[in-house]
Order: structure tokens, then C-alpha cells, then sequence
């Protein structure tokens, strides 16, 4: 039986590039948050060896705040990126690894803003689909 060799991957951290808070009164914690994801993946031309994964993610209460945090993760494999790694490591276990910066992020950000929302703590998250692919220029 051979065993294959593992294309080794490094995460090389996550670049928070885009914050917009806008409050209009102070949040009243009964209200629902409602938390948009949105994951993309970015191969940029190259280096067939990088991609990077780009979150936007939204809280919003309607008639109290809205909070778009935009972060970049970057990625870096030893190897090409083919088909398998794509469709099991980009979908699925690189959002994984990224989600709880984000979150902690959302996190902390919420809490330096004193009483205006309060601290704000993401559930656990799993991206679970494919993530939309972002063609390089």
C-alpha cells in the first residue's frame, strides 16, 4: 500500500481590511441580529500555490445598528492547488479555521463600544457549500 503525501498548507493570517459601524440608538439586547456570511475565494494569477478567502460579514438590527466587517485570509500550499483540495479544504476547512478571528474580532470591537450595542458574541459558524470563486484581473 503507498501512501500519498498531504500537500502542506500554511495559514498565514487574516487582514481585517473594512470596518463600518453606524448606529442610530442604543440596542436593545431583545431584538433579533440578523448575521449575514458571505465567503468568497480568490486564486490571484501567478502562483498557483496562494488563495485567499474574502469574509463579509454583516450584523444588522433594523432601526438600531449595522456592522460590515470585511477580512482577508491568506493561504499559501506546498503544492498546485487542484480539485481536491478545492472542493475539500477551500469549502469546507479554511472557513473553518478563519471564522473564529472574525468572530473574535466582532467580539472585541463590540465591547470597546461601551453601551452603544453592547458586546456582540457570534455563534459558531460553519460555511458549509461551495465558496464563490473571485477571478483575478
Amino acid at each position: 500500500m503507498q501512501i500519498k503525501e498531504q500537500n502542506k498548507l500554511s495559514f498565514n493570517g487574516v487582514d481585517f481590511v473594512h470596518v463600518d459601524f453606524d448606529a442610530q440608538k442604543p440596542f436593545d439586547k431583545s431584538k433579533k441580529v440578523d448575521i449575514d456570511v458571505d465567503t468568497k475565494v480568490y486564486f490571484p494569477k501567478g502562483d498557483e500555490t496562494i488563495f485567499n478567502l474574502l469574509f463579509e460579514t454583516t450584523l444588522e438590527c433594523e432601526d438600531f445598528f449595522k456592522l460590515q466587517v470585511t477580512a482577508i485570509a491568506m493561504f499559501k500550499t506546498s503544492e498546485v492547488i487542484d480539485k481536491e483540495l478545492k472542493d475539500n479544504f477551500i469549502n469546507t476547512n479554511a472557513p473553518a479555521i478563519v471564522f473564529p478571528y472574525i468572530r473574535a474580532f466582532i467580539s472585541n470591537f463590540t465591547a470597546n463600544l461601551g453601551t452603544t450595542v453592547g458586546t456582540l458574541t457570534l455563534p459558531p459558524h460553519i460555511v458549509s457549500g461551495p465558496v464563490d470563486v473571485i477571478e483575478a484581473p
